[in-house]
C-alpha cells in the first residue's frame, strides 16, 4: 500500500511474477530465495521448504522429530530442542530463513517504488501459538524491519473479500495454505462509513495443506513411475495437482501417466475429515451467508468438491487470487481508517492444577477459553494443596492434560496450605497476555510478550547481517544469469 493511496497495489517482479514461493535454494555460497525449479532438484543444490511448519516450535512440544521426518524436512534439532537447518558449517534457524524472504519482499517493493520500506503488516495462521507468533517478530527483527501488526490470515482475507459493497452478515473463511489451514467465522457490520470485522469464532490445523495433498498425490503415482527420483515426480505433480481435467495426466520422459480424480480423492480422505472438521469447530452450529475460499490448497479439485458437500447450499463468494488475496487483506489494514478488526483468542489459556481429592497432577484449569473475544479478562480462585511456594505455569491449549498444552511462562507465590489463590488471565489486543495471582498477603505477576525472545540483541543484529549476505548473493546470481541469458540471443 503505497502512501497516499487507497487500493493496494501487487508489485510485479522478474518481469511478469506477481509473488514468490516460500522456497530456499543454496548452493556453496549462493543462496537463491523464491526461486526454483519444481520439477529439477539437483543432488548439489539444498532445497529448504516448509519453514512455516517448524517456525517457532521446539521438541518440548512432542511432535517436532516426528514431523521434520514425516514431511522429510532438513531439520535437526540442537541440545535445547530447538530445530536448525546445516547450512555448511552453519546452523540456520527457521526464523533466520523467514527474515530472507522478508528481505527478499522489501527489496522487490523498494525496486519497484523508489521508496525504502521499514515496516510491515505480517500475516500468520489463525492457529499460530505464542512462541510461533514471537518466533515471526524475530524474523522481522532480523531483518531489520518494525512490525506493525501481526494479523490472522483469514482476517486479512476477509478484510480484501468484504470491503467494499453491502455485505453485512457472518462469512465463513477458509483458508488452506500450502503447510496450515485455517477457519474462522466473521461477523461484518458496516456504520457510519466504517466496516467492523469481529471474528466470532476460529480453528485451525498448523500441519494440513496443500503438502500433504501433494504428497498423496506423488506416492499415488510413484506406485506407476519407477524411472524418476521421487524429488523430480514430486515436481511433476506440484504441477499436476491443480488440474480439474479427469483423470489427472503428468508427462515423464514424454510418456504419459494418470490418476482419476476419484482415487486422488479417496486417498485424501483422512485430510479432507480434518478440514471438515475445522469447519465445524469454527461454525460453532451458525449457518453462514457466504463462504471465501483462500490459499492454494483451496483451488484442488477433491478439496472444493468436500467443502461444497459439507456446505451444501451455501453461497461461495468469487475466488480472489489465492497467493495475493491476504497480502491484499493486511495492506488495506495498515492503512485504512474505516476498517475495524476485533480478534479472538485462538487458544485457550489456563495454568496447570491438581486435583485435591484424586491427587492427579498434569491438569490444565481453563482461565481464559478459546473464541473469546479479545481484549479479555478473568479471574478465577484456587485453593492451595501444599505448605510451600506454589508454582503457577501458564498454558495455551485445548488439551485436558498441561504437559500436552504450550507453556508460556511460569512463576512462584508464597501461600499457605488451604489458602485461596485468585489467578486473573488477561489477553490484549496486541498480542500480549498477562497472569496475576493475589493471596491475602502477597500478589506476583508475570507478562508475555509476543515482542519478547529467546535470541539476543546481538544474535539478532548477527543474523541480520548474514540474511542481507545471503539475499546479497543470490542477486548477483540472478543478474549473472540474465546476462548470460541475453549473450545468447
Amino acid at each position: 500500500m503505497e502512501e497516499g493511496k487507497t487500493e493496494p497495489r501487487v508489485v510485479i517482479h522478474d518481469y511478469d511474477k506477481r509473488t514468490f514461493p516460500s522456497t530456499f535454494s543454496i548452493r556453496g555460497d549462493i543462496w537463491k530465495v523464491g526461486e526454483h525449479d519444481i520439477t529439477n532438484h539437483p543432488d548439489h543444490v539444498q532445497f529448504i521448504h516448509d519453514v512455516k511448519r517448524i517456525l517457532g516450535r521446539n521438541s518440548r512440544d512432542g511432535r517436532l522429530e516426528a514431523d521434520i521426518k514425516k514431511w522429510n524436512l532438513p531439520f535437526e534439532l540442537d541440545d535445547d530442542g530447538n530445530p536448525f537447518c546445516r547450512v555448511g558449517n552453519e546452523q540456520v534457524r527457521a526464523c533466520e530463513f523467514v527474515a530472507l524472504l522478508l528481505l527478499r519482499a522489501q527489496k522487490i517493493v523498494e525496486d519497484a517504488t523508489g521508496k525504502r520500506v521499514t515496516s510491515c503488516v505480517i500475516t500468520v495462521p489463525a492457529y499460530f501459538t505464542d512462541s510461533q507468533r514471537r518466533a515471526t517478530h524475530d524474523a522481522a527483527t532480523i531483518a531489520g524491519m518494525e512490525v506493525l501488526r501481526i494479523m490472522n490470515e483469514p482476517t486479512a482475507v476477509a478484510v480484501a473479500q468484504l470491503r467494499e459493497g453491502d455485505n453485512n452478515g457472518k462469512f465463513l473463511i477458509i483458508d488452506a495454505g500450502g503447510g496450515t489451514s485455517d477457519c474462522s467465522k466473521v461477523n461484518l457490520s458496516t456504520s457510519h462509513g466504517k466496516k467492523t470485522f469481529v471474528v466470532e469464532a476460529t480453528s485451525g490445523d498448523n500441519a494440513l495443506g496443500g503438502h500433504d495433498f501433494l504428497h498423496v498425490l506423488t506416492k499415488l503415482l510413484e506406485n506407476k513411475v519407477d524411472t524418476v527420483p521421487y524429488n523430480e515426480l514430486m515436481g511433476l505433480c506440484e504441477l499436476a495437482k491443480k488440474q480439474h481435467d479427469d483423470p489427472i495426466v503428468i508427462q515423464v520422459r514424454g510418456k504419459p501417466y494418470n490418476i482419476t480424480q476419484a482415487k486422488f480423492k479417496t486417498a485424501l480422505q483422512p485430510y479432507l475429515q480434518r478440514v471438515g472438521k475445522l469447519i465445524k469447530e469454527a461454525l460453532e452450529g451458525d449457518t453462514p451467508k457466504a463462504v471465501i475460499l483462500a490459499g492454494g490448497c483451496s483451488c484442488l479439485r477433491p478439496f472444493e468438491d468436500f467443502v461444497d458437500r459439507v456446505l451444501n447450499d451455501t453461497k461461495f463468494l468469487p475466488r480472489r487470487p489465492a497467493a495475493e488475496v491476504v497480502a491484499e487483506g493486511a495492506a488495506i489494514v495498515a492503512k485504512s481508517k474505516n476498517i475495524v478488526v476485533t480478534e479472538v483468542l485462538s487458544r485457550s489459556l489456563g495454568i496447570n492444577t491438581q486435583h485435591k481429592d484424586s491427587q492427579r497432577d498434569d491438569v490444565m484449569e481453563v482461565v481464559l477459553k478459546r473464541n473469546t473475544p479479545l481484549p479479555a479478562s478473568y479471574t478465577m480462585a484456587f485453593t492451595a494443596i501444599h505448605e510451600k511456594e506454589t508454582e503457577i505455569r501458564l498454558y495455551e491449549g485445548e488439551h485436558r492434560k498441561s504437559s500436552e498444552n504450550n507453556l508460556l511462562g511460569v512463576f512462584g507465590i508464597a501461600v499457605s496450605a488451604g489458602q485461596e489463590i485468585k489467578v486473573t488471565i488477561s489477553a490484549t489486543r496486541d498480542a500480549k497476555v498477562h497472569i496475576k495471582a493475589i493471596t491475602a498477603q502477597k500478589s506476583e505477576e508475570l507478562t508475555v510478550k509476543r515482542k519478547g525472545s529467546e535470541l539476543t540483541d546481538s544474535e539478532l543484529q548477527t543474523m541480520g547481517q548474514k540474511a542481507r549476505q545471503r539475499l546479497a548473493s543470490g542477486e548477483v546470481s540472478r543478474v549473472m544469469t540474465r546476462k548470460r541469458k541475453k549473450g545468447r540471443r
